[in-house]
C-alpha cells in the first residue's frame, strides 16, 4: 500500500475521455483506479498503463454506474490498494440517455436519469469522507451540449445540465471541507463510442468530418486534450479553482454566426 502518493479513481476508464484522463493522471504522479463494468477490461488497460513506465501506478476495479451498489465495493478496493482517495473523476456514463426520447418507455427515462444523475451524487457523496481526509477534488465530465444542443438527444442534454448544477452546489457546499469540485465540458471527441453502436467505420469519419466544421480551432478532439485538462484541474496547481464548469472545446460553444450580407466579399 502506498499511502503517500495521490490517488484517483476515473470511472469508466476503459476507453475514450476517461482513459484520456486515466493516463495523463498516471504520467503526473496519481495511482490511478480503472473501472469498466467488465473488470477483466479494467484490468487489461491498468497493466497497459503500467507497462508504459508512468510515476503512479494503476489497477483495474468493477464499478457499473447503473448499479449504484457496486460503488461501495469500488471505494473498498481502491482505499485497500492505496489507502487514500484524493480525485474522484465522475466521467462514466449510461448509454440508455443517448437515445430520442420518444423511442424510450417511462421506465427507460426514469431509468436513465437516475443512472446518470442520482448515481453519481451517491458515489460523490461516498467519496466525501476520503475526500475530506486529503482535501481532495471531483472532476465531472459534462458536455459542450449543454451549451448548444443537438437535437434528438435530450435525456443527455438534460442529465449533464443537472451534472453541472450538482457541480456548482456541492462546490458551494463542500468548500469549507476544502473539497474542490469542478467540472469539463468536453467538445466532439473521437472515441469508440460509435462504434459500440455498431456505426460503419466511413460514417464514423463522415460524422467527424461534419462535426469539425461547428468547432472554429478547425478540428475534433482527441482524449489526450480532456486529460490534460483534468491533470491540471486534479493537481494543486488548480487549488483556487472550485465550482468552474471549463469548456474544452476547440470553440464549438463560441462559434459565431457570419453577418448577412447581400454581396458578400470574397476572403
Amino acid at each position: 500500500m502506498n499511502s503517500q502518493r495521490k490517488t484517483a479513481i476515473v470511472t469508466g476508464s476503459t476507453k475514450g475521455i476517461g482513459n484520456g484522463i486515466a493516463n495523463k493522471l498516471a504520467a503526473k504522479g496519481f495511482n490511478v483506479v480503472i473501472t469498466s463494468r467488465k473488470e477483466e477490461q479494467a484490468s487489461k488497460v491498468a497493466e497497459e498503463i503500467n507497462a508504459k513506465g508512468a510515476a503512479g501506478k494503476a489497477i483495474g476495479a468493477y464499478f457499473d454506474l447503473e448499479k449504484p451498489e457496486s460503488a461501495r465495493t469500488l471505494l473498498e478496493q481502491s482505499l485497500n490498494e492505496f489507502g487514500r482517495l484524493d480525485v474522484l473523476v465522475n466521467n462514466a456514463l449510461s448509454n440508455i440517455c443517448v437515445f430520442p426520447l420518444h423511442e424510450l418507455s417511462d421506465e427507460q427515462v426514469s431509468f436513465a436519469l437516475t443512472s446518470n444523475i442520482t448515481n453519481i451524487l451517491l458515489l460523490s457523496r461516498l467519496a466525501y469522507s476520503e475526500l475530506v481526509k486529503t482535501q481532495g477534488n471531483i472532476i465531472n465530465i459534462s458536455s459542450v451540449v449543454v451549451n448548444r444542443q443537438i437535437i434528438g438527444m435530450p435525456l443527455y442534454t438534460i442529465a449533464k445540465g443537472a451534472l453541472e448544477q450538482m457541480t456548482k452546489v456541492l462546490a458551494s457546499e463542500w468548500a469549507e471541507d476544502h473539497i474542490r469540485v469542478n467540472a469539463i465540458n468536453p467538445g466532439f471527441v473521437r472515441s469508440s463510442a460509435l462504434a459500440d453502436f455498431g456505426v460503419p467505420e466511413d460514417v464514423i469519419e463522415r460524422s467527424y468530418e461534419y462535426h469539425k466544421q461547428h468547432h472554429p480551432l478547425g478540428r475534433v478532439g482527441v482524449p489526450e486534450d480532456i486529460g490534460k485538462l483534468a491533470a491540471f484541474i486534479a493537481s494543486d496547481d488548480a487549488e483556487f479553482m472550485t465550482g468552474s464548469i471549463i469548456n474544452c472545446d476547440a470553440g464549438y460553444s463560441i462559434q459565431g454566426v457570419q453577418l448577412y450580407q447581400e454581396n458578400p466579399v470574397p476572403s
